[in-house]
Formats: structure tokens, sequence, C-alpha cells
């Protein structure tokens, strides 16, 4: 089967449908819970990063300047809580 959506792929093999190809940052609970099971021991880290934006020349709003603080802090969170995910399934990383 093919899905148009990671989402529904991600719903069909927590259905029992099959298997998924995945980013383990989106299924991370369902591996967690044990509704879903990382077959391969394989991690491979976004070495690229994200990006805030904003136009050039732009002053930074306060409220700008608290959700960019906010979302790093969510993303070092997330990053933790995944490398935690690893160690304790004994991925390895590449």
């Amino acid at each position: 089967m093919i899905f148009d959506s990671c989402m529904l792929t991600f719903e069909a093999a927590n259905a029992g449908v099959g298997f998924a190809v995945a980013n383990r940052a989106y299924i991370a609970p369902d591996i967690l819970a044990g509704r879903l099971v990382a077959p391969f021991d394989v991690f491979h880290p976004n070495r690229n990063g994200w990006h805030l934006t904003q136009p050039v020349g732009r002053q930074t709003s306060r409220n700008a300047a608290l959700f960019a603080t906010w979302i790093a802090d969510q993303a070092e969170q997330s990053e933790a809580g995944l490398s935690s995910l690893y160690k304790r399934s004994g991925a390895a990383r590449n």
C-alpha cells in the first residue's frame, strides 16, 4: 500500500497493516508505548539542524523572541528524549 501522508502510514502500521519507514521523532510515543517496534538498530541524526528565519532588516518583536526561545527549548527537550529512547533501545548511531 502507498499512502499520501506519513501520518496515514504510521496509523496503518499501528493498525497492523504492515510496516512503515519513519522518522523516529514522529513515532517515539508509539515505540515507548509498545504499539510499534523499531526492527533495525539504525539512527540517522539530522546533521543539518533546523532554522528559524525572518525577513532581513526586520526587528524581532517580543512575541517572536519569546517564540524563538520556546521552540529552541522544545527542540532541546525533544532531542534529549530521543537520545534516551535510542539508548534504551540499543540503537546504533550511524
